[in-house]
């Protein structure tokens, strides 16, 4: 197994976990089949130390953000799709400024105008 075919083993195991290939004989043709396997990064020896801490942390980073992408989207798809959540009573910053509780058709009392006497 070489370091390509690595990259696509984790890949596929889980898409997830950034790869970052280390190379003593780096060459273009290389890198751009690591790269389309599935590789974050792909750097070559001898390499500076604080280029390769550089490329953890943005790999760390970047994983964090695509765990975190997976997870708010299941928890909207168990939620439901938005059109389906009725609107809250008052008290939303996203209401109009003309806009009030009378006009919302979920709020209870909607249907009734002013009291009268």
């Amino acid at each position: 197994m070489d370091g390509v075919q690595l990259v696509q083993a984790v890949h596929e195991r889980d898409d997830s976990l950034p790869v970052v290939m280390l190379t003593a004989h780096g060459s273009e043709r290389i890198a751009v089949r690591a790269m389309k396997s599935g590789a974050y990064e792909y750097v070559t020896k001898p390499f500076d130390i604080d280029e390769i801490s550089l490329v953890l942390d943005r790999a760390l980073e970047a994983r964090a953000l695509r765990v975190q992408n997976r997870r708010l989207t299941a928890e909207r798809a168990l939620d439901g799709p938005s059109w389906a959540t009725p609107p809250r009573c008052g008290g939303s910053s996203k209401q109009s400024a003309g806009s009030d509780r009378r006009t919302s058709p979920s709020c209870s009392g909607a249907t009734r105008g002013p009291e009268r006497s």
